[in-house]
């Protein structure tokens, strides 16, 4: 029976009146489970890498399990061997430069290591792994630790020190006892330990303090061999066939003290050697390649032969050396050149960052179980090789995205972190909501067009450090960012003069979603904030930070672009001194600043310049509006989004040290526009007077909802910010200690945190678990004639962050043709396998929780083999888009397999209906282009071709030649080898400085000053060094360089000499070679030669000492054939090296004078 729409409407009404009635009642009790959900995990989100990397230590039972730590705090952790990297929990353990290696024992479960927060070094123990760390029950450093070394034997036996005294421990910490001290002002710098049985070897500064009965007494041994004013910084030890053999890197005995790093590598003096049972160090430093200067040396503890050094040079690069005969030769390494071996990230040759930026090495290892086993970081990176040094990999960017070694790095290219996120972070601005920018420092910013899943560094064309803030205008969408050459601001270690008033800054804008940028305005010191009237969308606030200049800046002719006028404001507030921080701008036009911390006078200290200032006028009058508190070093002010007054507004303050501004910190509230604060936030830290807060956030669609961001507490978080006494939880699940700042995404639900040399964070509410096992799609199961070259296609896994790949010959996968993790899309390509063969394959899914069950193994089967037409070329140079390209050069394009031939167009139009260069018949992967037009744009694309036909053409690239040819260069300046050198390596490399407008060089070596014939004869060599090898012993060499361009060459250098070492292995006291022969026999201080040559030549007989410097020429000239002799004598004692050439043919003898 339908019921009358009275009725209906009247039951309607009661109800509703009821619900009202109720409302107060019941609104407490379920706002808790209406508020916004906060997220169960906060995923890494950056780019990876730009921040410095110190101490690393590799798992001797995990070989895949590094542990790195850096001087933002973090202790990273990786057990792929870089492919992906977690962040040991603050709360349990921090990183830092000084303090750090992590020690292994024989127990996997039982680690040591310092933790470094708040500065300190306090030795701690972890029994599971390294999951959690608890402070060692004694410690006589008092949390000054400066380094620790356990035995790999043991897990109770541990060596620590401090500055001056170590200290001995057998029972894993519970005591410890006293065993060395000293007085002197450089302290006792532990360099390294040798653990043997009860025998404990420890390199230091002082000498090898050494104990031979389980730790009961140490000795101090002098270091005989080891030259005057030298002293141990680095030490290690190995034994192999019962021979122990210790290796050291020294530097200058005053720079060498607890707490050096590898920045110290430029007073390199020495690489020395001695076994166990030797009293002398042997130097090992004369192989060592020019401009290398080593600070670390490492080596397995079970190969005494094989050892490698890592530290900077002159050229400004990281660098490591390897020996695989205890350092009697030296090789490099690591071939940052051109990024021979490397698979690069966003730095390398050519990069975003060229390898300058890492600079040299500030953390190395060697696996102790395994020299094959190597990682080295630096200012920047992380870069490991599984391979002893073969082949080199970055480990701060997603594998995936990573790029291929032997090319140049690209320019421009996004790429997805992996986890090793070590930079401060600033600011995030969303353009639209695939397209964002965050301010950084160190590598100044990031931009991604997808959401956050790849970013990109856009800002390489400007020379500031850090973008601390950027915004979007309402109106026009332009962008724009608050730069600075002053990195850290208002951070504790910049608020005097000295660190901020020599910097530079400029406020720079993008008109496409920040691809591209250029300066508004440069105002010659460093902008931090900046802020649009919500009331005139052409005038715009900025903070200009000097002690005398500095104040709030601003424009009301924005529209004008970079002709627009700035002045700033028509007075300060009172009390500040130029540090200006956070502008907002009221909807009823009333401007609220923060003024930030400067420490001044002699003694430095805070002076009370900070705090909160109101203008209701433009800046012409300013009213102080600061609470007590805030008079020293007060932070952001954000304004309640959920207040249509904006009258209610939230301060975070940092405590400050030296007296009055101790114990201020924390977050601060008013509701009355600043008439009255109340403290929200008093952090539990205060009695270490380390409460400090940055900033808040109140989420736009939650008015109860706040994230708070601390100095070293964390992040903090309330649901119930509108009740009187808000309750804040520390988040258990952000793992690092200094968030900075909180971003709403303004399209979604995201959550993003920015942070203090932690990158960025975003948070998500996955569950926190493997993701499910992926379902394959492409080939099918049992399909046929399957292509040999395609993809393994399967569905997307929810939660997965990658996926890991195999394909196998056997259906149990226990060998397998590829397994490859890290891949971030749903296929994976494989090329070229085996025809009429049947193959397995599965596909795991992956995520920070760990893998998923496999999929179901599927089959296929390939086709009867088929040739096909060759795969399209990848262009390689010029780059695409490039500009000042020379009138005349080379293209260059990757090989490709299976191509017999190549066709190249060149043309001035894009549809190449007609071109400059038509070949089809380069067998090469280069051609040279005629002189081309000046000042114009051209396209080039490739075509590989075989006996089935052509692929398909390349993508087209373009571009642009120079306007105008320069002038023919002027001819290099030789660098090294220095002329006349002697002992100078087989294999090695040239040098010599660039010249002006050089777009490549020839360089000749010859063994005649006519370069009539030559060794290397070698053009085209694009950067100012070329290595050579294998030249022969002994011998005198001439070299030379042009430098080339469009215009012509240059004049040839003058020429530069050198000769090259003797062979200091396999020549014996009597040599023969077709029919000449050398026999030299030592006397005492005399040396006999008898020599014979078979036919009448021109014959030349030298005496070389053990540094191959000539001592004396014994014969030179033409003799007939037969026997001869003749002697040296009064030789001082040493090995001799007689080189004696008859003709085309050369003997060498060696003996060794008492």
């Amino acid at each position: 029976m339908r019921q009358s729409t009275t009725s209906c409407r009247t039951f309607r009404q009661a109800i509703a009146a009821l619900l009202a009635l109720l409302a107060p009642l019941i609104a407490p009790l379920i706002a808790p489970l209406l508020a916004t959900a906060q997220p169960s995990q906060w995923n890494s989100a950056g780019i990876g890498g730009g921040g410095a990397l110190f101490h690393s230590s590799i798992n001797p039972h995990n070989k895949n399990e590094i542990f790195i730590s850096c001087d933002m705090s973090e202790m990273f952790r990786t057990d792929n061997f870089g492919e992906s990297w977690s962040v040991i929990d603050f709360r349990q353990l921090q990183g830092g430069n000084v303090r750090g290696n992590v020690q292994f024992t024989s127990d996997p479960k039982i680690l040591y290591t310092i933790d470094s927060r708040n500065d300190g070094g306090t030795p701690v123990k972890s029994t599971d792994g390294g999951t959690t760390w608890t402070p060692l029950a004694d410690d006589p450093t008092e949390g000054d630790a400066y380094a620790l070394f356990a035995d790999p034997n043991n897990t109770n036996v541990v060596v620590m020190a401090d500055y001056s005294h170590v200290y001995y421990s057998n029972n894993g910490g519970t005591s410890f006892v006293e065993k060395f001290s000293t007085p002197s002002d450089n302290g006792c710098h532990l360099a390294g330990a040798w653990f043997d049985g009860g025998s404990i070897y420890i390199g230091t500064n002082l000498g090898l303090l050494t104990s031979v009965n389980n730790g009961s007494s140490f000795a101090m041994a002098q270091t005989p061999g080891i030259l005057n004013g030298e002293a141990i910084v680095t030490f290690v030890g190995c034994k192999q066939l019962g021979v122990t053999r210790f290796y050291c890197v020294t530097l200058g005995s005053g720079d060498v003290y607890p707490g050096v790093t590898g920045a110290e590598f430029s007073y390199f003096k020495g690489v020395y050697t001695r076994t166990i049972t030797e009293t002398n160090w042997t130097a090992r430093t004369s192989a060592i390649p020019d401009g290398v200067r080593p600070y670390f040396v490492g080596a397995a503890r079970g190969n005494n032969a094989t050892v490698y050094l890592a530290g900077g040079s002159d050229y400004g690069v990281p660098t490591v050396l390897k020996s695989t005969d205890a350092g009697l030769t030296w090789a490099h390494n690591l071939k940052t050149e051109g990024n021979v071996n490397i698979k690069t990230g966003w730095s390398g040759t050519e990069g975003d960052r060229f390898w300058t930026y890492g600079e040299y090495a500030l953390g190395f290892n060697v696996c102790a179980s395994d020299p094959n086993y190597v990682v080295i970081a630096d200012l920047g990176f992380a870069h490991v090789s599984s391979d002893g040094g073969a082949n080199w990999k970055q480990a701060y960017v997603n594998s995936q995205y990573q790029n291929p070694a032997g090319q140049n790095t690209p320019v421009g290219k996004a790429y997805r972190g992996n986890g090793l996120e070590n930079t401060t972070s600033w600011w995030l601005c969303w353009a639209d909501s695939s397209n964002m920018v965050a301010g950084f420092s160190d590598i100044k910013g990031i931009r991604t067009g997808d959401a956050g899943t790849t970013w990109s560094i856009p800002y390489n064309d400007f020379d500031f450090n850090s973008s601390y803030q950027i915004i979007k205008h309402p109106t026009t969408g332009t962008l724009y960012a608050a730069t600075s050459s002053v990195h850290d601001m208002y951070q504790s270690t910049y608020l005097t003069d000295a660190r901020i008033d020599g910097g530079r800054g400029s406020v720079i804008y993008s008109t496409d979603k920040g691809k591209t940028w250029k300066t508004l305005h440069d105002f010659g010191h460093p902008v931090v904030w900046l802020a649009i009237d919500p009331n005139d969308p052409n005038a715009l606030y900025a903070s200009v930070v000097h002690s005398t200049d500095g104040g709030i800046y601003f424009t009301k002719n924005l529209q004008n672009g970079t002709s627009a006028s700035w002045r700033k404001t028509y007075s300060s507030p009172a009390r500040t001194q130029g540090h200006p921080f956070n502008i907002n701008v009221l909807k009823d036009g009333t401007i609220l600043a923060t003024y930030s911390g400067r420490r001044a006078g002699n003694p430095l200290a805070f002076t009370n310049s900070s705090g909160v200032f109101s203008s209701g006028d433009g800046g012409t009058t300013w009213v102080d509006i600061s609470s007590p508190e805030m008079l020293y070093w007060t932070k952001d002010l954000v304004v309640d989004p959920h207040d249509p007054t904006q009258n209610t507004w939230y301060v975070g303050v940092f405590s400050g040290w030296g007296g009055a501004p101790n114990q201020l910190g924390g977050l601060y509230q008013t509701t009355d526009r600043g008439k009255n604060w109340k403290l929200l936030l008093d952090l539990p830290s205060k009695p270490n007077n380390t409460n400090r807060v940055t900033s808040c956030a109140v989420n736009p669609k939650d008015p109860n909802q706040m994230y708070v961001t601390t100095e070293t507490d964390g992040l903090w978080y309330t649901s119930n910010l509108k009740s009187a006494n808000p309750t804040f939880t520390q988040l258990a699940e952000y793992p690092f200690r200094q968030p900075e700042r909180v971003f709403f995404n303004p399209y979604n639900d995201e959550v993003w945190v920015s942070s203090f040399g932690h990158g960025l964070r975003r948070g998500s509410n996955a569950p926190a678990q493997p993701p499910a096992a992926p379902k394959l799609t492409i080939p099918t199961n049992f399909a046929t004639d399957v292509l040999r070259t395609g993809n393994l296609q399967w569905s997307p896994s929810a939660t997965a962050v990658s996926y890991r790949v195999q394909l196998s010959l056997v259906s149990d996968f226990s060998s397998t043709l590829l397994d490859q993790s890290g891949v971030t899309a749903t296929l994976y390509p494989y090329t070229n396998i085996a025809a009429a063969t049947k193959f397995y394959w599965r596909v795991q899914a992956v995520n920070s929780f760990g893998g998923s069950l496999w999929s179901e193994g599927w089959q296929f089967t390939t086709v009867n083999d088929a040739p096909q037409a060759p795969a399209a070329p990848a262009l390689v140079s010029p780059a695409n888009d490039s500009t000042g390209v020379p009138l005349s050069r080379m293209l260059y394009w990757s090989p490709v397999t299976g191509a017999t031939s190549y066709r190249v167009q060149l043309s001035t139009i894009s549809d190449f209906t007609t071109t400059v260069l038509d070949r089809n018949d380069l067998a090469g992967t280069s051609i040279q282009y005629p002189t081309l037009t000046p000042g114009t744009k051209h396209y080039w694309r490739a075509q590989a071709i075989n006996t089935i036909g052509p692929s398909s053409w390349s993508p087209v690239w373009s571009f642009t030649t120079v306007a105008e040819e320069p002038p023919a260069p002027a001819a290099p300046v030789l660098i090294s080898p220095a002329n006349d050198t002697t002992g100078v390596p087989i294999s090695r490399s040239l040098w010599w400085n660039p010249s002006a407008g050089a777009t490549g060089y020839r360089v000749q070596l010859s063994t005649v000053s006519d370069f009539s014939t030559t060794v290397l004869d070698q053009s085209n060599v694009a950067n100012p060094t070329l290595p050579f090898s294998n030249l022969a012993y002994l011998t005198k060499y001439w070299w030379r360089v042009q430098a080339a361009n469009g215009a012509g060459s240059s004049q040839w250098s003058p020429a530069w000499s050198f000769t090259t070492m003797a062979n200091s292995s396999g020549v014996g006291a009597e040599a023969e070679k077709n029919g000449v022969r050398l026999q030299a026999t030592s006397t005492g201080t005399s040396v006999m030669l008898r020599y014979a040559i078979p036919n009448s030549a021109k014959v030349l007989l030298q005496a070389f000492n053990l540094l191959g410097q000539p001592v004396a020429t014994l014969a030179d000239g033409t003799l007939e054939a037969g026997s001869y002799q003749a002697s040296i004598g009064t030789l001082p004692p040493g090995a001799y090296w007689f080189r004696l050439a008859v003709g085309n043919d050369v003997v060498l003898s060696r003996v060794v004078v008492d």
